[in-house]
């Protein structure tokens, strides 16, 4: 809900990495600025989601995540850029 009622876009970063294991992970994070305590600007990260991929980190594999996560935080046409 704090998302979806956020003004504006919401940047979204992708950190994908293998384990050892050989398992594909991928977290979705979003940062946005808040006012802190004193009255300044301070800046928070929102951990969205952390998935095991199916297979490898295919573009595929990461859009159908990516779009899945998003969808169910209802911010998916709030997106305003993308960092991987």
């Amino acid at each position: 809900k704090l998302l979806q009622d956020q003004e504006g876009e919401i940047p979204i970063t992708l950190d994908c990495w293998t384990s050892p294991n050989h398992r594909a992970w991928m977290s979705i994070t979003t940062t946005r600025t808040r006012k802190g305590q004193d009255g300044t600007d301070e800046l928070v990260t929102h951990l969205l989601d952390f998935i095991e991929l199916p297979c490898l980190h295919s573009a595929v594999n990461m859009a159908e995540a990516l779009t899945k996560v998003l969808k169910e935080y209802g911010i998916e046409k709030k997106v305003s850029s993308w960092s991987i």
